[in-house]
């Protein structure tokens, strides 16, 4: 439920900046990406967003990514605001075409080593395999992300 919440934020949320005004462009900002390597084809996406939802105390970092207004191919992870540890990025799920992709099952893994969170920026890089969660093939299905990037300010 929480990834077709961010798709639809994430839709949304470019469809109301394309319709803003010139006095709203100090609030967007540009340069975001998500960069990385997928079964080896390079991907760029600059169509960033990020809410902060707190829970119990702790404040997280839900962070939406898309190559443009193409809502076919999306990324979606968390980090927990301020922590800068190895492995802090949570949920990394990619979704293409449909189909969801995260880090469930046999023969996954994912790793992560922040950069920067804080003062409204998070920077840091990613890799792994993830696995086509509830698949229907027979055999699963797998993605190997390699030089995985993120810049991103909120």
């Amino acid at each position: 439920m929480k990834k077709l919440f961010l798709i639809l934020f994430a839709t949304a949320a470019t469809f109301s900046a394309s319709s803003c005004s010139d006095d709203d462009a100090a609030a967007t900002t540009t340069g975001d990406t998500v960069t990385f390597k997928v079964n080896g084809v390079q991907k760029t996406y600059n169509t960033v967003s990020v809410e902060e939802e707190t829970e119990g105390g702790v404040t997280y970092l839900y962070v939406t990514a898309m190559n443009g207004t193409n809502i076919s191919e999306v990324v979606t992870f968390d980090i927990v605001k301020g922590e800068t540890a190895d492995d802090s990025v949570n949920g990394f799920v990619y979704d293409v075409a449909g189909v969801t992709y995260e880090n469930v099952g046999t023969g996954t893994s994912f790793s992560s080593e922040i950069d920067h969170n804080m003062d409204g920026h998070i920077e840091g890089r990613f890799t792994g395999t993830l696995r086509e969660y509830f698949g229907t093939s027979e055999e699963p299905v797998f993605k190997t992300f390699t030089e995985g990037s993120f810049n991103i300010s909120y």
